[in-house]
């Protein structure tokens, strides 16, 4: 039987980050991709959708990745055009 210890040590050199953070990040792509296409939508009628625990929380989140609040990032901002 493989120890949960084991297979998180498997991940990280596999895929190079630890799982947490690769929810983390699957999770921040689909509430980006979300919003581009939902653009009317505020951040806090997504905040459960994607697991944040409430509006702050979400906000945080996002300005920590991209550096600004959801309000301010337009669907530009993700491509390059």
């Amino acid at each position: 039987m493989t120890s949960s210890r084991k297979i998180h040590r498997l991940f990280q050199e596999i895929i190079g980050i630890s799982p947490e953070r690769f929810s983390q990040v699957i999770r921040f792509q689909s509430s980006l991709m979300f919003l581009d296409y939902n653009s009317s939508l505020q951040g806090y009628e997504i905040t459960n959708d994607f697991g944040f625990y409430d509006q702050s929380h979400f906000i945080r989140f996002f300005k920590k990745r991209m550096g600004k609040l959801p309000s301010f990032v337009k669907p530009s901002d993700f491509y390059n055009t």
